[in-house]
């Protein structure tokens, strides 16, 4: 319990982070629904999708001194985020990022 609520306040600033097309820019920009549609590759073809996954949780760790994701493989969150546009493709990718943030890593 104690630490739920050391992370609520944390927890709430990432779920608060806006997510619009104004403020998101690049791959994390398209809907999950057309990144699924139109890959059929993995991570290890998919390098602009990886290295933009990366960047953006990197951001995620260093804006709220996280270290999420930071002992995983790139492989592992890579398709973690990908499973999760598989499940809700009208989602920008960015905000399947956040939610394999919040509930996976």
């Amino acid at each position: 319990m104690k630490k739920l609520l050391m992370c609520l306040p944390v927890l709430t600033l990432i779920v608060s982070m806006p997510l619009t097309a104004n403020n998101i820019f690049g791959t994390g920009a398209q809907s999950c629904g057309k990144w699924v549609a139109n890959n059929q590759e993995g991570p290890y073809e998919d390098f602009h999708m990886v290295g933009w996954i990366s960047g953006y949780i990197s951001a995620i760790n260093t804006e709220y001194d996280l270290q999420k994701g930071v002992n995983k493989s790139y492989e592992s969150i890579y398709y973690a985020v990908k499973n999760r546009c598989e499940k809700v493709p009208l989602d920008l990718v960015a905000e399947a990022i956040q939610w394999v943030v919040l509930n996976e890593l």
